[in-house]
């Protein structure tokens, strides 16, 4: 009996610029197919695609285990359904889709893309017993199975090339990444609420047998992996299991550097000791912000005191602390952010700034649909509360909080030249430009952007960056080296505006439309001319 064929895939874009980590739940899923099934992992974030032609199953991750809290609602999305449309209108296999975006609307998810499968909440074993029965079931939105930890597996890491996956340093304020970067999972669930947090695994905490673990670190020390972060949402919140891990670590040790999350007040002096005895080396705290109004009405159930006694006391065992800091919490002001990142600067700490943004499944998306319910109407609706939904800071002070303390710590600034900027957009790039683009805009004066597209595959981002911007005056001149490209736009010519498009040639092509911008770059009263090159972007996919 010929075998079949299944292939896991990562659609391009879904990675980032500062961690680019393996696909868990994919790997996972891979280790519980049956003998019969020949399963391969097409990551497209770090490789080309090929022909899909060939398989029976086609099994779409639309947000890995890694993201699952922070999943993609702009272009990113797009392109990944675009992706799956074209899938299921090309290629004869099964479409199973699965991610945040599945469980949260699968049946828009089904209408979107015109899949087979959707998969609400915990995919792994559900898709597992869907292709070892080989697609039996016949409704086509499917819910969790049976508890992954029972089954004892470990991922199937022998499909990695752990050279493609990275993440950075946080003993120092280097812009550099660290390659052969891997994950694990010990357990799964939270048991806090937060204002902004999807807890997609559930306010119950399970936890994998200690030996698992420990064997699941073995083989990836084995395999290639030089750094392995925890992905678990609060590690040592279980003192037993975290300290029973600690010690075989430190009875058998591995080859490998292991950093993890945790949260305030949680770890204290003999776990801390026994983390640094076993191996790793550094832990993120969601800290979010020093100010303990906006903390509670972020519904952290932390304080200031609290957040930087717990850093403190991370560094005193040789650890190396890092706080994950928030923009747009309610109630904090730029002064307040500002304070927060001065004295985590003091204190030698890194931080990572992220911008708050309602998602589905959150409490702070609950609340603001009683008071907006058009933010439920559309993935794309949500972008536009970026940051700025419940504070009255202006777009332009918080331009300022990012330029003086960098959204990320490794940012990097693109080549000015005068009055005109280049910006070369790549697949490493994207999230950090179309944010600027939709955030900063209007107090930089530009008269004029020009986006340059070298091939038809640049043309999602184009479209996003056009589809976001609005009304601002702005003039906006596309140019393109693929004359059938702009079918991949049509949508386009029903909107009006200031944009042109053009081939190389100069001829006109399509009506016009107003673009936001900002780049946050360089002198407001220089701004004339922002030139983005939509390149590298070919072999997105290939079916």
């Amino acid at each position: 009996m010929k075998k079949k064929k299944a292939a896991f895939i990562i659609p391009p874009l879904l990675g980032g610029r500062y961690f680019l980590q393996p696909p868990l739940g994919s790997l996972w899923t891979i280790s519980l197919l049956s003998d019969s099934i020949t399963a391969e992992l097409h990551d497209l974030r770090v490789n080309e695609s090929v022909c899909f032609h060939d398989y029976d199953y086609l099994v779409v991750c639309t947000s890995e285990l890694d993201i699952i809290q922070n999943y993609p609602i702009d272009y990113r999305l797009l392109y990944a359904i675009s992706f799956c449309k074209h899938l299921k209108k090309t290629c004869h296999g099964k479409l199973i889709i699965v991610g945040a975006h599945s469980s949260l609307y699968p049946e828009r998810m089904l209408n979107a893309t015109g899949a087979d499968y959707v998969v609400v909440g915990e995919w792994e074993t559900a898709v597992a017993t869907l292709l070892n029965s080989d697609c039996s079931n016949k409704s086509r939105i499917l819910h969790s199975g049976g508890d992954l930890f029972q089954t004892r597996s470990i991922p199937k890491y022998e499909l990695l090339n752990y050279i493609n996956y990275f993440g950075y340093p946080i003993d120092n304020n280097s812009d550099g990444i660290i390659r052969n970067w891997s994950i694990i999972q010990g357990s799964r669930g939270c048991p806090y609420n937060c204002f902004f947090c999807y807890n997609f695994n559930g306010r119950k905490v399970r936890y994998r047998e200690v030996d698992d673990v420990y064997n699941d670190l073995k083989l990836q020390s084995t395999l290639g992996a030089k750094y392995v972060f925890f992905i678990d949402s609060i590690f040592g919140l279980n003192k037993p299991w975290s300290t029973a891990l600690c010690k075989r670590l430190i009875e058998n040790p591995i080859n490998i550097k292991i950093l993890a999350q945790s949260r305030a007040g949680i770890l204290d002096d003999n776990l801390l000791a026994l983390m640094k005895a076993s191996g790793f080396i550094g832990i993120w705290l969601g800290v979010e912000s020093l100010d303990n109004e906006v903390l509670r009405r972020a519904n952290k159930n932390n304080d200031r005191e609290k957040n930087i006694n717990s850093l403190k006391l991370i560094h005193k065992h040789g650890l190396f602390p890092a706080a994950f800091m928030m923009q747009g919490l309610p109630g904090q002001s730029t002064e307040s952010l500002s304070n927060d990142l001065d004295y985590l600067g003091l204190l030698g700490i890194r931080y990572n700034v992220s911008s708050l943004l309602v998602r589905p499944g959150t409490v702070f998306f609950d609340q603001l649909k009683v008071h907006d319910p058009k933010v439920d109407e559309s993935w794309h609706n949500l972008l536009f509360y970026k940051g700025l939904s419940l504070v009255s800071e202006t777009p332009q002070q918080i331009s300022q909080i990012n330029k003086k303390y960098k959204r990320k710590r490794t940012k990097t600034n693109p080549e000015t030249n005068g009055s005109i900027v280049t910006v070369n957009i790549n697949n490493t790039c994207i999230d950090d430009i179309v944010y600027n683009l939709v955030n900063v805009i209007t107090p930089l004066n530009s008269r004029k952007i020009n986006i340059i597209t070298e091939n038809i595959f640049s043309f999602p981002c184009c479209e996003e960056i056009i589809k976001y911007l609005g009304d601002t005056g702005v003039n906006i001149c596309v140019y393109s080296s693929c004359r059938g490209a702009f079918n991949h736009i049509a949508v386009l010519s029903s909107l009006k505006g200031n944009v042109h498009f053009y081939d190389f040639v100069g001829n006109a092509r399509k009506k016009d439309l107003n673009l936001l911008y900002d780049l946050d770059l360089v002198s407001p009263s220089k701004v004339e001319s922002i030139d983005l090159l939509l390149s590298n972007s070919s072999n997105f996919f290939s079916i």
